[in-house]
């Protein structure tokens, strides 16, 4: 693995057939004219966000990647920048590029996915042959585009010429990334019914649906909507879980206090210094025995 902390890299490592793998670090913002040519040994390459563009020929020859997603930060890919590297399978180009020059990607012969994030494919100033291969086998080739756009795509012929297929991209769903409820601990009289909230963040995230689950339905049990609802004296815990493949959960501990014992919280027909803190925690919580 090779690090450096130049701004530009040109022709550094041109020819390096031993180099497979290079990180290339935040200090750099252009990979120049023939940095990496011919390094058919190079299999994977970091290029970070600070890169802006990427230079004449800059990964020609580089037969041995076999994906390359350029950052949002990339706006232009230059003459044949890509071409031969005969490895690549997939292209991850950026909403950021505004031109792709001449034969960037040409003669990639296994390149057969290109994820495109430019929503305006007119705006881009394309070259000649841009994804040129031979033979002209496109119709194995997809190209990836955000929803909404593949009409634009395929009336663009300086794009659509070179794929089979323009289809929209799955959306990325937005996963839950905390849960919590409005009551964490409660004590509650036989019959008493607790109404429980779960909220669900991101605001963004897809599904803030929750599952609902009693470890303890002899002593309370939840329906589908968070109501709790207690029969006997003893504890459950009410777990809510969130259902969109995050797997998060939270709880909320119920405690049924039995009749006729003022502050006896485990049952035991005693009041202990645990029963008393347990009772403390109820008020403060703002849930006393009903």
């Amino acid at each position: 693995m090779i690090k450096t902390t130049w701004h530009r890299i040109s022709c550094k490592y041109s020819n390096c057939i031993g180099l497979t793998s290079v990180t290339i670090p935040n200090s750099v913002t252009t990979i120049g004219n023939y940095a990496f040519y011919d390094c058919s040994g190079l299999t994977s390459v970091t290029i970070p966000n600070s890169v802006t563009s990427i230079g004449n020929y800059a990964f020609r020859g580089c037969s041995g990647l076999t994906s390359v997603t350029i950052p949002n930060s990339v706006t232009s890919i230059g003459l044949g920048a890509f071409r031969y590297c005969s490895g690549l399978t997939s292209v991850t180009i950026p909403n950021s590029v505004t031109s792709i020059s001449d034969e960037a990607f040409y003669e990639c012969s296994s390149l057969n996915d290109v994820i495109s994030f430019i929503v305006n494919p007119t705006n881009v100033s394309m070259g000649f042959d841009v994804f040129y291969r031979y033979p002209n086998n496109y119709a194995e080739r997809t190209l990836h585009v955000p929803a909404g756009t593949v009409s634009a795509y395929q009336a663009d012929t300086k794009w659509s010429q070179y794929f089979g297929s323009i289809v929209e991209m799955e959306p990325n769903p937005v996963l839950a990334e905390s849960i919590k409820l409005n009551v964490t601990t409660a004590g509650l009289n036989e019959g008493a019914t607790l109404q429980l909230t779960a909220t669900v963040l991101p605001d963004e995230c897809n599904n803030k649906a929750v599952l609902w689950a009693s470890n303890n339905p002899s002593v309370a049990t939840v329906d589908s909507n968070g109501l709790v609802t207690t029969h006997s004296v003893g504890t459950a815990t009410i777990t809510a879980i969130t259902t969109d493949g995050s797997n998060l959960s939270t709880t909320c501990t119920v405690t049924l206090l039995p009749v006729g014992i003022k502050g006896d919280v485990n049952g035991d027909s005693k009041i202990s210094i645990s029963d008393v803190t347990t009772l403390i925690d109820y008020l403060l919580s703002g849930h006393w025995p009903e």
